[in-house]
This record gives C-alpha cells, structure tokens and sequence, in this order.
C-alpha cells in the first residue's frame, strides 16, 4: 500500500523521526515509561536487550474524558507505555494506529471474501476501533516500536548481518510502514528466496503479511509469513 497521495501520507512520513526521538530519550526516562511487563496476560512495557530496543504498546481505555468527568468512553483514547511530556509520540501512535487499523481491516475483508465468508468474519476478531467490553483497559492488538542500533547486531553467517532471527508472528496480520533503513527480509514461499520488500520504498508505505493465527483460521490456506 502507498499512501502518497492520501490523507494519511504525513502520519506515515513522520512516524518514523517522532519514535527515532523516543528512542533518543536517555533510559532513566525510558524506564519510567514502565518496564516490559504482563497485565493481564498482555505484554507492555519498554525492554531492551543486546540487539535491540522494543516499546510494547497498546492502546488505552479510559474512563474518564479530557475534562474528567465520567463517560465511560467506550474506545480507544491513549496509548500504554507513553512518555508524559512527550505528547507527539502518543499522537503519532493513535494517529498511526488509525490508518495501520484501516489498511488491516480492509485487507481482512479481502481475505474473508476469498474465502466465501462474510466480510467481518476476521474483522471482528479484533478490537482496533474499541473495546469489547467497558472491564477492558488495554488493547489485544500490539503497537511494537522497535529500534535496531548500528553495530549491535549479530552475524548468523558469512557477510549477512541479522538483527532478529527468522520467525513467524503469532497475529492474523501485521501491518508494518517501511522503514528508512531497509532491513525486513520476507521468505517467498514460491522460489524459497528471502526479498527485501522494503528496498525502493518511502516511509509512507506500508507491508501486510500473514501471521500463524490467520494460518491456522483459514486451514493454512494464506500460510504464515517467514520473515
């Protein structure tokens, strides 16, 4: 998907310099964005590892508006871990969230069509647009910001140079905008080749690939992608 000419084409274009600067933040401050973590059996939390950095993020439920009376707003309205004095990286994620939520909803009603299914059959597997139900606090759906710094990466083999390990995700989809600095490798499940579909592409771009739950639901008929 390119969203050159879309509406969201600055939210796809500046997602990538307002996280850089997240990332920038010295730790004790990263820290108090709350340590990687499980609430209610929901990974959240910022963690950082040899490698690389990650900020596990989800969506937010509140129920309280800005002004703070009690509405028992039932949707999304900020975001888990956050930096308080660092409004622009909550705005970038709901933003950001919203276009990935509606590029993803539209490539799950694709799916269900081919299949013979109704539209929403996967659609309402998630719960991007709000929550299922008011007891809900953290959205099911993972925001995973990832920072990947030079010359801290390890070498598998040869001259290749591998951040992550090859693996497939556990989700029905993942939606994922190009990075600046190509570095996703998509195995072809055809020719057995690893591509780089990032190669050539503008940050206002965006990847969807399958994940294992997709798979499994549709009787590996859109297999999960190795990457």
């Amino acid at each position: 998907f390119n969203f050159e000419s879309d509406t969201g084409k600055d939210e796809l274009k500046n997602w990538e310099s307002v996280f850089r600067r997240t990332f920038a933040q010295d730790n004790k401050t990263k820290l108090k964005m709350g340590k990687y973590r499980l609430v209610d059996d929901l990974a959240v939390g910022y963690r950082k590892d040899e490698s690389r950095e990650f900020l596990e993020t989800r969506l937010v439920s509140s129920e309280y508006d800005e002004a703070g009376s009690n509405k028992n707003i039932s949707r999304w309205n900020g975001v888990e871990p956050n930096i308080s004095n660092f409004l622009t990286h909550r705005d970038t994620i709901l933003s950001l969230t919203n276009i990935l939520a509606d590029i993803g909803s539209s490539c799950l009603r694709m799916v269900a069509i081919e299949l013979g299914l109704h539209e929403d059959s996967f659609v309402s597997l998630t719960d991007l647009d709000c929550p299922k139900s008011s007891d809900i606090k953290l959205s099911s759906s993972l925001i995973r910001i990832c920072s990947y710094p030079p010359g801290a990466h390890t070498s598998n083999s040869g001259d290749k140079t591998v951040a992550f390990g090859n693996h497939t995700d556990t989700s029905l989809i993942t939606v994922a905008p190009c990075s600046g600095v190509p570095g996703l490798e998509i195995l072809d499940q055809w020719s057995k080749k690893w591509v780089k579909p990032e190669v050539g592409k503008s940050s206002s771009c965006v990847i969807v690939f399958t994940g294992e739950l997709l798979q499994m639901l549709t009787n590996h008929h859109f297999r999960a992608a190795v990457h």
